[in-house]
């Protein structure tokens, strides 16, 4: 998984809607734009530098679905 895929995933949207551009144009729509600068500086970095922020997402998400199974258990 990228990093566009994890960071797609953490904020629970799909990549294409990451990457949402206008009709006709390639600007990036203005809500994602500052996520997208954030992306390409992210994959600028050397391999380590990439595998650290790229398990920091993985744990962000494993905290995420953890949460979610823990409060549908509760409901329960």
């Amino acid at each position: 998984m990228n990093i566009s895929q994890r960071i797609a995933n953490v904020l629970d949207i799909n990549e294409d809607e990451f990457f949402e551009a206008k009709n006709n144009d390639t600007e990036i729509h203005t809500a994602n734009k500052p996520l997208l600068q954030k992306a390409k500086l992210l994959a600028e970095q050397n391999e380590v530098q990439k595998k650290i922020i790229c398990n920091m997402i993985d744990i962000n998400i494993a905290n995420k679905r953890m949460k979610q199974a823990l409060s549908n258990a509760m409901s329960i």
